[in-house]
């Protein structure tokens, strides 16, 4: 079951603002692109901040990767509530990319450590969560099914990845198993294994490029729902 379609929005102005009226059901805000939320009440919101390579640390040891993860969603209330924004949100992100773009301290057992760390703080302040949001093609399934997978996977809210489809290929097409529907993959022996694999949420997505260019931003959010009794749709 699709939950819907929308942009990702990257920036503030009054081109941007004018995509509110549109009926988008999911956008992707960050950055200065967040003074416009409150404007798209009617759809899901997922917010994001930038973080620098150096930025995106997770310590050396499971533990501190799950203490840094409360730290992060603690660091993002403060900034969100000093710009505005907090209310505005309902599903915020934390890194972009971390098992790309780190300061050298990534392993997946650790980005799933911090992820449950961030998702337990900020459900405590009220919040959803959208994780690991890890870049297109990567995470094999062996990634997915180790102990801190499985726990941050029953406590998120939604699986983010970016699905950049191959060149040709409808939004959502074929692929390979590496580009749009690699989430699939992974998720299967999720379940197949009595556990649950959270809805899944396109924090990027396109073909080749951008899915929506210009005004709206560079990426796209698109969400497919799954039944956490252990069946995935999409």
């Amino acid at each position: 079951m699709k939950l819907g379609i929308g942009p990702g929005i990257y920036r503030d102005g009054e081109d941007v603002r004018a995509l509110a009226g549109m009926g988008f059901r999911v956008t992707l805000f960050m950055d200065s692109g967040l003074q416009a939320a409150h404007l798209f009440a009617n759809c899901l919101r997922i917010g994001r901040f930038y973080f620098p390579a150096h930025d995106q640390t997770f310590g050396p040891t499971l533990e501190s990767a799950y203490e840094w993860g409360k730290g992060r969603a603690n660091h993002i209330e403060r900034r969100a509530k000093n710009e505005g924004v907090w209310n505005h949100i309902e599903v915020w992100t934390s890194y972009c990319e971390a098992n790309a773009d780190n300061d050298g301290s990534f392993t997946w057992e650790k980005q799933w450590a911090f992820s449950r760390g961030f998702a337990d703080r900020m459900h405590e302040l009220g919040k959803k969560v959208c994780e690991p949001n890890n870049s297109v093609g990567t995470g094999d399934v062996s990634d997915f099914l180790t102990p801190e997978a499985l726990a941050a996977l029953a406590v998120i809210d939604y699986h983010g990845s970016h699905d950049y489809g191959p060149e040709g290929a409808d939004l959502m097409g074929q692929d390979d198993g590496f580009y749009t529907r690699r989430w699939q993959m992974l998720a299967l022996p999720v379940v197949a294994s009595l556990h649950r694999f959270p809805p899944h949420i396109s924090t990027e997505c396109g073909v080749y490029g951008n899915l929506i260019q210009g005004t709206a931003g560079d990426g796209a959010a698109f969400c497919r729902s799954g039944r956490h009794s252990g069946t995935v749709r999409g």
